[in-house]
């Protein structure tokens, strides 16, 4: 929460693990081990590039870092209607 000056409140934002069946996207193992969302989470949680990285690899990860989010060791991403999905890898 942050402080207002004004005399109306923000109210906390609630979020909740819903424990149901949901559809998802079919991921195949990737070739170096690494879940394929790991570039993201390290450019948002570092601020890091991979170390042999093309100026348009870079460019794709800060576009699309901008529709993701990390709370703590979970990345989720943010969908059209204010919702999050959380991000798996393939196990």
């Amino acid at each position: 929460m942050i402080k207002h000056l004004d005399t109306s409140y923000i109210d906390p934002l609630d979020i909740a693990v819903k424990e149901q069946p949901v559809y998802y996207s079919h991921v195949e193992a990737e070739p170096d081990g690494l879940p394929w969302y790991f570039d993201i989470k390290k450019y948002l949680e570092i601020g890091t590039y991979p170390e042999n990285a093309t100026f348009n690899q870079k460019k794709s990860i800060r576009r699309m870092a901008i529709s993701f989010f990390a709370s703590g060791e979970i990345l989720y991403r943010r969908t059209p209607d204010l919702g999050y999905l959380r991000c798996v890898n393939a196990s």
